[in-house]
């Protein structure tokens, strides 16, 4: 839970579990460990009076504790295989526990997506009345990084473009999100993202750690976040040889 991009402390954590603790015992069972979180962190976002709160969902979308806020835009980021259990085990299946996100009479934005996961999303954004924004494929030049075409109105240009590739589709994502907020009454400034990407941290994620060699930390996964990390590290070495500590559960 951030506001203005910092932590809530360990004492601001507990007291609003406090508070949360309050009032669970009203509810027909115990809330789990997200649906408490989430609760807790619309409290913090209220207290503080944000301007936008960004809100994650955890597994899927229509059945995440996230989706009992309103909103001003539903963002649906590239949907892959995963948490097949709970999801479904293809594509259009985990496409429409995602679209459940979207609401009636408001914007929807997704990432580029597979076309039966966009066919998905764009038949829910009619059913709803939602604006549908298609944020384009971002295109890897020598030079550096465009991004245009689809629903973006502006194209955007970085040279150079240093960064791992899946943060291209981040930036062409929230380009469009800051263009589909700005249509719908909320005042931001999607100029600023040319020299504003420059500070992104993502802890886990491509994550640069100090010293010799080289060390890069990521959390890649499922099979989707694999491949982008194999194109990634291959930008990143440029032919140097590539040494792979791999861990995982199952």
């Amino acid at each position: 839970i951030r506001i203005n991009s910092s932590e809530v402390s360990r004492n601001e954590a507990v007291e609003l579990y406090e508070h949360i603790k309050k009032v669970e015992h009203k509810l027909p069972e115990p809330p789990t460990f997200f649906e408490a979180t989430t609760a807790m962190a619309m409290l913090a976002f209220a207290r503080a009076q944000v301007d936008i709160a960004i809100l994650e969902v955890g597994l899927g979308g229509r059945l995440d504790s996230t989706n009992a806020a309103e909103r001003m835009t539903s963002v649906i980021t590239p949907i892959a295989l995963d948490h097949c259990h709970l999801l479904g085990t293809d594509l259009t299946s985990i496409a429409r526990e995602k679209a459940g996100i979207i609401r009636q009479n408001t914007p929807v934005v997704t990432s580029p997506q597979s076309p039966e996961a966009m066919r998905v999303i764009a038949e829910s954004a009619k059913a709803a009345s939602a604006p549908l924004y298609r944020a384009p494929t971002p295109d890897y030049r020598e030079d550096g990084l465009l991004i245009d075409g689809d629903s973006l109105r502006d194209p955007l240009r970085i040279e150079p473009w240093t960064r791992p590739s899946f943060q291209g589709t981040n930036l062409s994502t929230v380009a469009t999100t800051l263009q589909a907020l700005s249509e719908h009454g909320f005042e931001c400034a999607p100029e600023a993202l040319p020299e504003n990407h420059q500070s992104w941290s993502w802890p886990g994620r491509f994550q640069e750690l100090s010293g010799t060699p080289t060390v890069l930390l990521d959390g890649a996964h499922n099979p989707a976040a694999m491949l982008s990390l194999r194109e990634s590290v291959a930008r990143f070495a440029a032919g140097r040889p590539v040494h792979v500590v791999f861990s995982a559960l199952g």
